[in-house]
């Protein structure tokens, strides 16, 4: 959990919680949100707070419905934000009314640019990238909504995204160049699990080290 400066006051910001019902990660995820109802920030869930999430009636359990309760509850005295991971699909789509605001890709707020990460690294023609393209496509959500088997296959799709809670590196090089090529000075991303700070040109990338409910909350040192 990390607290980020914007123009307008400031947010905390949660990434890549990657819970699951029944775990010690729902524990995790449970006890973060008690943390928040303290708080007075404002806040953005920056993708992958599920394990896996699939945004549709059939396709969630009570972690999920908990999860939106609160979200709904704490709209009505602050702004909640939500920005999707690869790991999640159709939330912004079906759950907008739950949120302030609500995105597939990212949010910029107060002249701070948010998004999950996953798309910074490789090829935009790789097979990961199209996947999640596909994905969140609205024929695909349409396809899920009628699917018979849809529980199997959101099983398989589990599978083939891997274990959320696997460490990955930080690209460096790879997020320098993105960093370079957006509107806003300062960027937040998720994803990579490891926090760092990259620099280029007067701009900076914070990335989010993975959510793991310890009660220290970061803070952004700008002046």
């Amino acid at each position: 959990m990390q607290r980020i400066k914007t123009e307008d006051g400031t947010l905390t910001v949660l990434a890549d919680v990657h819970a699951v019902e029944g775990e010690e990660s729902e524990r995790v995820l449970r006890n973060l949100l008690k943390q928040l109802s303290n708080s007075d920030d404002d806040v953005v869930f920056l993708g992958d707070i599920m394990d896996l999430w699939i945004g549709l009636p059939k396709y969630e359990g009570k972690l999920q419905s908990d999860f939106l309760d609160w979200c709904r509850r704490e709209k009505s005295r602050r702004k909640i934000y939500y920005v999707e991971g690869n790991h999640e699909y159709y939330v912004a789509k079906c759950h907008k009314d739950v949120f302030f605001m609500a995105s597939e890709d990212n949010i910029e707020i107060n002249g701070v640019y948010f998004a999950h990460g996953h798309k910074v690294q490789g090829s935009p023609f790789g097979f990961n990238r199209i996947f999640c393209g596909f994905a969140k496509s609205g024929f695909a959500c349409f396809i899920m909504r009628i699917l018979p088997f849809g529980a199997k296959f959101a099983q398989w799709l589990k599978a083939l995204l891997g274990s959320g809670h696997k460490c990955t590196c930080v690209p460096c090089d790879e997020i320098e160049k993105w960093l370079l090529k957006q509107e806003a000075n300062t960027c937040v991303l998720g994803h990579f699990h490891k926090g760092a700070e990259i620099n280029a040109n007067g701009k900076k990338a914070i990335v989010l080290a993975m959510t793991k409910g310890k009660d220290e909350v970061s803070e952004d040192k700008r002046s």
